[in-house]
C-alpha cells in the first residue's frame, strides 16, 4: 500500500468515526434542527427529544423544509382565535403554511398550536408538500390500510407513499403522537428517499489529445428539496469500467469529493460534476458503471447509493 492509499484509508476511517457520533437527522427541516435562531430555546429538540411534536412545530418544519417565505406578524385571511400571541403566528410560520393547505385548522376557527401531531398527520403534511399525488379509491387496499391503523382520509396519501417506498417498512403506529427525535428521523427519511428518486445521473465520454478517454459524470438533484449531508462524511463516488467480456479494466473505488466538507448541502436543482481519465484500447466497447454515494443516502437504505451505467465505443 503506497502513501496515497494509506492517506485515503486514514481519511475514510476518520470520517467513519465522526459519522458514528453524528445524529441521523440532518435534514434541513428536521425537528432537531428547528429554530436555534427562529424558535425559542425551550423548543429545541436537543433539550426535549422525547416530547411530542406540536402542530405549531409542524408548521415551522414545513416552512423551513420547503423554504416558504415568512409573512411576518400578519394574520392569515381567516385568522385563528388561539394563535394571536403564539410564536407560530408572530414569526410567520402559520401564515406561510396555511394557504398551502398542507395543515389546516380545527372547528371554531382554532388552530390548536400546542396539540400533539400523530405520525399519520406528519406524513400526510409532508407528502402534500412534496407533491405526492394521492391514489384513487379503487387503487387502495383498504384492508391493508386498516391493519396499519391508517385513517380513511389519510389512506390515499399513505398508500401512494408506500407504493413509492417513501415510508419505512417498520412504520405501523400511525395514530400515535410522534416524538421530536422520531419525527426528525422520519422527516429525514422521507426527504432523502424523495430526493434519491429524483436524482439524475448523466455519463459522457470524450477522447483527449493524449489518447485518454475522459469521463464526465453529472449528478443533478431534480427534486424541489435540498438535503444536508453528514458532517465529516465525504460524498463519494465509484467508477468501474469493464471490457466487452465483462472483465474489469479500471476500478476507481470510493473517490472522495473533499469540497463536501465545506459544501455539504445538496440543493434543489444542483448539479455536481465528477471527472476521470483513463487509457482504453481503440475500437473497443466498454461498460462504464457509476455510483454516487453520499453518506446520508447510504444511511437511508443501506445500499451502495445511486447507480447508472453506460456502454461506450472508443
Amino acid at each position: 500500500m503506497n502513501l496515497k492509499q494509506k492517506c485515503v484509508c486514514l481519511f475514510s476511517a476518520v470520517c467513519m468515526l465522526v459519522s458514528m457520533y453524528t445524529p441521523l437527522a440532518y435534514a434541513n427541516a428536521s425537528v432537531a434542527q428547528l429554530g436555534q435562531e427562529e424558535l425559542p430555546p425551550p423548543l429545541l429538540s436537543s433539550e426535549r427529544p422525547n416530547e411530542h411534536v406540536t402542530r405549531a412545530e409542524l408548521a415551522a418544519v414545513l416552512t423551513r423544509m420547503f423554504q416558504l417565505p415568512l409573512a411576518g406578524n400578519t394574520q392569515p385571511k381567516h385568522a385563528f382565535t388561539d394563535t394571536n400571541d403564539h410564536w407560530v403566528s408572530k414569526q410567520g410560520y402559520l401564515q406561510a403554511v396555511v394557504p398551502k393547505k398542507w395543515i389546516t385548522g380545527h372547528v371554531n376557527n382554532q388552530f390548536l398550536p400546542n396539540k400533539s401531531v400523530t405520525v399519520e398527520q406528519l406524513l400526510v403534511s409532508l407528502l402534500k408538500g412534496i407533491g405526492i399525488a394521492p391514489l384513487t379509491a379503487t387503487a387502495i387496499d383498504m384492508n391493508s390500510m386498516q391493519k396499519l391503523g391508517v385513517s380513511k382520509e389519510a389512506a390515499p396519501y399513505i398508500a401512494a407513499a408506500i407504493e413509492r417506498q417513501l415510508i419505512p417498512e417498520k412504520l405501523n403506529s400511525y395514530q400515535q403522537p410522534i416524538r421530536r427525535d422520531d419525527a426528525s428521523e422520519l422527516v429525514n427519511y422521507v426527504q432523502l428517499k424523495h430526493i434519491m428518486s429524483n436524482t439524475a445521473i448523466d455519463i459522457q465520454a470524450s477522447n483527449s489529445i493524449k489518447g485518454e478517454t475522459e469521463f464526465t459524470f453529472n449528478v443533478q438533484n431534480k427534486s424541489s428539496l435540498g438535503c444536508k449531508l453528514s458532517f465529516g462524511y465525504p460524498i463519494q463516488y465509484k467508477v468501474v469500467i469493464k471490457d466487452a467480456a465483462g472483465h474489469v479494466v479500471e476500478d476507481f473505488s470510493d473517490r472522495a469529493y473533499p469540497a463536501v466538507i465545506v459544501e455539504n448541502w445538496f440543493a434543489a436543482g444542483e448539479q455536481r460534476t465528477f471527472k476521470e481519465k483513463v487509457k482504453l484500447k481503440p475500437n473497443e466497447k466498454y461498460t462504464v458503471e457509476f455510483w454516487f454515494i453520499p453518506g446520508e443516502f447510504t444511511l437511508v437504505d443501506k445500499s451502495e447509493g445511486l447507480y447508472q451505467k453506460k456502454t461506450i465505443s472508443t
